[in-house]
């Protein structure tokens, strides 16, 4: 028997919190309901040596690793742009989030997603999750690796890599993605 294009997802459910869920702090993201128009982010006149990297200059986390990064996924449908958000949260007491454990793939492969209204190239497996991840009728949070973390910091990447335990434990659900 011949199959067509196949997916693998797999999700885990985990319910570790430190803090109760009537205490935690859930952000409003109503503005990425509202029709485009003047963006909500402040706009930086600093120079960046890296220009890949200047997005995460505006969105700093704290220098003693309490503090991630978690990606909004706005909602969507088949061929609509994949449209993203950052925000920074403490991680004791973060609002709820799935994370994504993922094969990477070719990095020469590549399509674009819209970051904070700018074009970011992502991998082809991680454009593909996107898609498949997001949900029609509302936005997902959502902490993966690729674009919760400053690659192109060395530092960062240390200190949020010794986090990965905490990060992967406390998501309501860890999709696991292999590719289409």
């Amino acid at each position: 028997m011949a199959l067509g294009r196949a997916f693998i997802a797999y999700s885990f459910h985990h319910k570790i919190w430190d803090v109760p869920r009537s205490k935690q702090r859930v952000l409003d993201w109503s503005f990425l309901d509202e029709e485009e128009g003047p963006s909500t982010v402040a706009e930086t006149s600093t120079p960046h040596l890296d220009p890949a990297n200047a997005l995460y200059d505006e969105f700093p986390l704290a220098s003693d690793n309490s503090q991630i990064r978690l990606l909004q996924l706005k909602a969507g449908v088949g061929d609509d742009p994949v449209t993203c958000f950052l925000e920074v949260v403490n991680l004791e007491g973060c609002p709820e989030y799935d994370a994504l454990s993922y094969v990477w793939g070719d990095p020469g492969v590549t399509d674009s997603i819209t970051l904070h209204g700018k074009q970011h190239d992502v991998t082809i497996n991680l454009y593909d999750a996107l898609k498949r991840l997001r949900q029609s009728d509302k936005h997902r949070r959502l902490w993966i690796d690729a674009l919760c973390i400053n690659q192109g910091d060395i530092k960062e990447k240390e200190g949020q890599i010794g986090l990965m335990d905490k990060i992967y434990s406390r998501a309501k659900e860890v999709c696991m993605w292999l590719g289409e």
